[in-house]
């Protein structure tokens, strides 16, 4: 049965314009009734989503997702007829709010699929800002859409409030953004990483509590007395056997034991035996705890397909048991290209509903497309190509000198987060006017040998 909030604010239904040639109804798989709010296929309770990512492996993976995102910064990319100063207006807004947005945004949109937001704009010195992307909860926020197109139009957020007053209110456009990263017709709930995790944490639990089960029926060893049927002279007095092989159980140091009767079997044929049963005799008995590397081996296997479910493959984070070096930076690799394409959808879905509105409030229409983000190459391989020019550069000034005069040096340590003295000689000129003349004299050098080669005319 599909999840759905409670509704409050009773049956909403929106309608908007179909654009240019488009023809088709929303394309979802599940309808609810003739209403605005988009019904959900899936099943798990954002209690049970809470639930799965609280797995150990799960945060280690959400986290390896989110950490690159935040650590790569964006680039701010203008047109050519961009307003001035609006890419500064739009830095100003957006750097200050950009790293908990995109940690949210990521959360929410691998646990649930989607990770609504409302957008605060408010008034400024004449002009419109945004203070704060407010992130809802999708407990009781439902995504609202056209009826006869099925586009997002916005949410509908119905809070139940116990013993206070809460505001339940349909957010629409350009007051709404929603986030997903996968997305199939127009079902904006997207796919959640949970849904794929849902089996998976299942089976890790099954085998935890099996492995456990093992672990208290294998713990420790049982001292077993074996005792002959009958009586025996004790102090002085016969005491039954039986209360004596008691008494000899209270006083070992085990984890427990019994005591078994044992009674003569005249059928043995093995004169050994014979001679063994009736007698009084104590053994330890300990189980085999050879079954356990199977219980560890199954979750290491299933907590390999959790990683798995975030797009990035196990040796990136996991610990590496086979393979090669370089098998482990192509999986880096994969991994690193699986993120930044999920950032660049959340670069795309902020250009699309918080800077193009916010850039046709203040510039108009014709501005709305001006300015526009994108997310800095994430890219390991330019970057270790970066260090090892710098390398040869410091190593080997011979080799690139030439190469010293199309370099940006002051530049190149930035990025590479090399530290500078204040105010120093950061002149290059000198280097660039030697380089010149040494390939001057290079060039004259070349230029008469090549004469002196040449043979004269007449001969």
């Amino acid at each position: 049965m599909a999840y759905q909030s409670t509704t409050v604010l009773g049956p909403i239904i929106l309608s908007g314009t179909l654009e240019g040639s488009e023809r088709t109804s929303g394309q979802v798989t599940h309808f609810n009734v003739w209403d605005s709010r988009l019904t959900t296929s899936t099943s798990l309770t954002p209690t049970r989503i809470r639930e799965i990512r609280n797995d150990a492996t799960v945060q280690l993976a959400r986290q390896a997702v989110v950490s690159p995102i935040i650590h790569t910064p964006w680039n701010y990319n203008p047109t050519k007829d961009a307003p001035a100063g609006a890419v500064d207006e739009i830095v100003a807004i957006f750097e200050p709010l950009r790293d908990w947005l995109l940690q949210n945004a990521v959360y929410g949109a691998l646990d649930f699929g989607w990770a609504p937001f409302e957008i605060i704009y408010v008034p400024k010195d004449g002009r419109v800002t945004i203070t704060r992307f407010k992130q809802l909860l999708q407990d009781f926020t439902s995504i609202l859409v056209y009826v006869n197109s099925g586009e997002f139009a916005g949410f509908a957020n119905e809070p139940i409030s116990i013993g206070g007053v809460a505001n339940n209110v349909i957010i629409p456009l350009p007051y709404a953004i929603n986030f997903n990263l996968a997305v199939e017709g127009t079902d904006w709930y997207g796919q959640s990483v949970s849904s794929v995790l849902d089996t998976i944490c299942t089976r890790w639990n099954d085998v935890d509590k099996s492995a456990n089960r093992y672990d208290k029926k294998i713990a420790g060893a049982s001292w077993v007395v074996y005792y002959p049927v009958g009586e025996t002279m004790v102090s002085g007095s016969l005491t039954a056997n039986d209360k004596i092989a008691k008494d000899i159980l209270t006083h070992l140091e085990a984890s427990g034991g019994v005591a078994v009767p044992d009674e003569i079997q005249e059928w043995l044929d093995d004169s050994v035996d014979r001679e063994l049963k009736g007698k009084w005799r104590i053994e330890l008995i300990s189980a085999p705890n050879s079954s356990q590397s199977d219980f560890v081996d199954r979750q290491k296997y299933l907590d390999t397909l959790k990683i798995r479910a975030f797009g990035i493959p196990e040796r990136s984070i996991l610990e590496g048991q086979f393979g090669t070096k370089a098998e482990a930076e192509v999986h880096a690799d994969i991994a690193l290209s699986s993120i930044d394409t999920k950032h660049r959808l959340i670069c795309d879905q902020i250009n699309e509903r918080a800077i193009r509105p916010l850039l046709r409030m203040n510039y108009g229409e014709k501005y709305e497309n001006s300015v526009s983000i994108a997310p800095a190459p994430l890219v390991d391989a330019q970057f270790q190509t970066v260090k090892e020019i710098y390398r040869l550069l410091v190593q080997s000034p011979q080799i690139i000198a030439k190469e010293v005069q199309n370099i940006d040096v002051q530049a190149l340590r930035d990025s590479m987060g090399i530290p500078s003295v204040p105010d120093a000689d950061n002149d290059y000129s000198d280097i660039q006017e030697a380089n010149e003349l040494k390939q001057k004299q290079l060039n004259d050098q070349n230029l008469g040998k090549k004469q002196n080669d040449d043979p004269k005319d007449g001969e």
